[in-house]
């Protein structure tokens, strides 16, 4: 079986051939990768990277990774490096920050004062067990939903 590394290698030749030099060099060739089962985190090197990836190189991303492995798999477009322990409540966290950047500063600083006023749980040390984890994150994410159906009910008014 191929390392990771090495996948990614060929999934990156692959698409070296399709593209002009400029393009890959540009888009391509500063990203990294990481596989987890069906998934593949595209790693690239900023946020503005990421978003031209996703937007105008998703399809041939996907078309190179199912060339290279005959493997149909879903991407996910990051800025960050995956250590080798992701887990779901990161990921849902990763997720939820994309979410907070998207928000107007108005709008963020609303959040954070909500969240300061209901004392989040993220504001005290959690403990190790990941279950526990996962669950604060769940009970957390659906608060800011919430919060943020709110907030977006009074900017609308």
């Amino acid at each position: 079986m191929e390392t990771e590394k090495s996948l990614w290698n060929d999934v990156l030749d692959y698409i070296r051939e399709r593209v002009s030099r400029p393009t890959f060099d540009t888009w391509f060739k500063g990203c990294k990768a990481k596989k987890e089962g069906e998934k593949w985190f595209i790693i690239a090197p900023n946020h503005f990277a990421r978003d031209w990836l996703e937007i105008h190189h998703l399809s041939l991303v996907k078309e190179a990774i199912y060339e290279t492995t005959n493997e149909m798999s879903e991407l996910v477009f990051t800025v960050r490096e995956i250590s080798a322990e992701l887990t779901y409540a990161d990921d849902k966290v990763a997720k939820i920050l994309d979410d907070i950047n998207e928000l107007s500063l108005t709008e963020q600083e609303k959040l954070f004062g909500l969240l300061k006023r209901n004392n989040s749980p993220f504001s005290q040390p959690v403990r190790s067990e990941e279950s526990v984890r996962v669950n604060q994150l769940e009970m957390e994410v659906e608060k800011i939903k919430r919060q943020l159906a709110e907030l977006n009910g009074s900017i609308k008014n």
